[in-house]
């Protein structure tokens, strides 16, 4: 299903943006083009009682006129040049407007970085069998169905922020780490982001100078090393800067219930901080997304994989152009050769043999 559905965007890509590369006024190259060839198409249809009047021709009775010129109903003359004015239109826009579409193409090597909550709330059971253990599987999921020349690095935070494993794409050795990863008593958020920044600036960026590089956070509750208020903010605006500056999306994911306890001595609430994730996805350019059981958790993660490792070139949109082309003028072709009576009911002509002398045949 998802090869399906990359051809198919890469045919009609649900932005039509994407067909507009020089915009202007706000239809863009294609829509004034568009604007154009309707008016002409109009401009043609009235001139056509013109010519039509300058070239009549005298009938002495009205019932010759059904024989010279037989008239179609009005639905299938629409039929007969609507299909080959949008033939015309199609060729035309290729040649004159020349339409682009934006293409997936993989970087060379891209890296994805992600940022996991190592926390002792990971041990809560509102997630089967409980929150660590279902994080792990959709994270080793994610690692498993990206592509094989895609990096991946891996830093948790706990108590710490710390970077498990560098960028590598090396499988079993990540997963490796995941087996031997320990629980911590606290939540390093921001801390762990900015060691995932500072391992973005470490990648060499592209021929074109875009930082194949995406950061993936999931947290299951909220910042509790900085307990400062002000500090925090203060923090959070940085790192959203930096991310600006360096050209990279983070994407966030808040893990868990709001219901969600664990005992600690006594019965603590621990349930993720959605504004503090929204905040730092939507600053950053990245998604936000919820997930409060695994096949969320997984669906999230699939989100995060199918717009990553890409970039978005622009290549001409011909072969849609030229498919609806060879389509409308072959629907074209077969309503005039039927509503004209061109083929299916040509009139048809006796052989006469010459006798040399005036053949005459009493019509009763």
């Amino acid at each position: 299903m998802r090869v399906l559905r990359e051809w198919l965007t890469g045919w009609m890509p649900d932005n039509w943006q994407a067909y507009l590369p020089e915009r202007v006024g706000g239809l863009g190259r294609l829509g004034w083009f568009t604007a154009g060839f309707v008016l002409l198409v109009i401009l043609a249809w009235w001139l056509r009682g013109f010519v039509g009047r300058r070239d009549a021709v005298r009938i002495a009775s009205f019932s010759q006129i059904a024989k010279i010129a037989p008239r179609l109903p009005p639905l299938r003359q629409w039929l007969v040049w609507g299909f080959t004015a949008f033939m015309v239109w199609n060729v035309a826009a290729l040649l004159v407007a020349k339409p682009i579409r934006l293409v997936a193409e993989p970087f060379e090597q891209a890296t994805s970085i992600g940022v996991s909550d190592t926390s002792d709330t990971m041990t809560a059971a509102d997630i089967e069998p409980n929150r660590g253990v279902a994080a792990e599987e959709a994270y080793r999921e994610f690692v498993s169905d990206s592509p094989e020349d895609v990096q991946h690095a891996w830093i948790t935070f706990g108590g710490a922020a710390s970077l498990q494993v560098p960028p590598t794409t090396d499988r079993v050795y990540l997963f490796q780490a995941i087996d031997q990863i320990e629980l911590g008593r606290k939540t390093a958020l921001i801390d762990g982001i900015d060691l995932a920044l500072d391992v973005c600036e470490r990648i060499p960026s592209s021929d074109d100078g875009v930082l194949p590089c995406r950061i993936a956070i999931l947290s299951d509750g909220d910042e509790s090393v900085i307990e400062d208020e002000q500090e925090r903010e203060r923090r959070v605006t940085a790192l959203i800067s930096r991310a600006q500056r360096l050209g990279v999306s983070i994407d966030t994911i808040g893990y868990g219930t709001d219901e969600s306890t664990l005992y600690r001595g006594e019965l603590v609430k621990v349930a993720p901080n959605p504004e503090l994730l929204r905040q730092i996805a939507s600053g950053s350019g990245g998604q936000f997304y919820e997930a409060a059981n695994a096949s969320q958790l997984s669906a999230a993660y699939e989100q995060v994989g199918s717009s990553f490792g890409y970039k978005y070139v622009e290549r001409t949109a011909w072969e849609f152009f030229v498919l609806m082309a060879l389509v409308s003028g072959l629907f074209a072709a077969l309503s005039y050769l039927v509503f004209y009576n061109q083929i299916l009911h040509a009139p048809r002509c006796k052989a006469q043999v010459d006798t040399g002398r005036p053949q005459l045949r009493t019509v009763a």
